[in-house]
């Protein structure tokens, strides 16, 4: 089995993170991982992520397929 490096671009709202992984991953040092959520799909978006059920992201976190869990404010949106 290979190693793997991960990498998390953390940082406020409009600070450069998709900037940065999309220059990253454009330069071929690394490869963007899918991301996977709960929360409501917003109107604009398209396939920045893989929009799922409670149920579905609990069963991929039963077997360590999701890396984040994320609490925002009253409402629990998960993110992977």
């Amino acid at each position: 089995m290979n190693n793997v490096n991960i990498v998390f671009l953390i940082g406020k709202s409009g600070s450069g993170k998709t900037s940065l992984m999309n220059e990253l991953v454009e330069n071929n040092h690394f490869k963007k991982l899918n991301e996977v959520t709960t929360r409501p799909k917003r109107t604009h978006e398209t396939n920045e992520y893989l929009f799922v059920d409670d149920d579905d992201f609990k069963n991929a976190d039963d077997y360590k397929k999701i890396i984040q869990h994320c609490k925002w404010y009253l409402v629990v949106w998960n993110f992977g």
